[in-house]
């Protein structure tokens, strides 16, 4: 979908779509976008609208790996819009967008190269509404 034909009823909020990017939408205008790498195959980031629940800064977050295996990944910025799954900075990856959630992706969280990470950290609250769509 055309990020402009996306119907919302908020003149601000995060659009997250198929396409691995993420647009920063404030006053019905996107202001910034960048890509990302959102959940691989059997781990999709959800669908839905949402509200970005808390801020925080050097969490660790933690999980399983699909062989039981814990895991623990140490971000910067961390925006979680649905329980567990959030929006955070991931200094792991050198690249982000197109096919790489296919054999590579999260386990569910959209992962952000760390500058845009930053800069969205920096832009929304609290409450700001976040909105994952094909």
């Amino acid at each position: 979908r055309d990020l402009h034909s996306f119907p919302t009823r908020r003149s601000s909020d995060l659009q997250l779509v198929g396409r691995q990017t993420l647009w920063l939408v404030k006053n019905g205008k996107s202001v910034f976008s960048t890509d990302v790498v959102t959940g691989k195959p059997n781990h999709y980031t959800p669908l839905g609208a949402y509200f970005i629940t808390q801020k925080a800064t050097n969490a660790t977050l933690k999980g399983l790996n699909d062989n039981g295996t814990n895991y623990e990944s140490k971000v910067s910025y961390w925006m979680p819009f649905n329980g567990g799954i959030g929006c955070h900075d991931a200094h792991w990856r050198s690249s982000f967008g197109g096919n790489i959630y296919l054999t590579n992706g999260s386990h569910g969280c959209v992962n952000l190269p760390v500058g845009s990470a930053a800069y969205l950290f920096d832009q929304v609250e609290v409450g700001f509404p976040v909105i994952v769509y094909e």
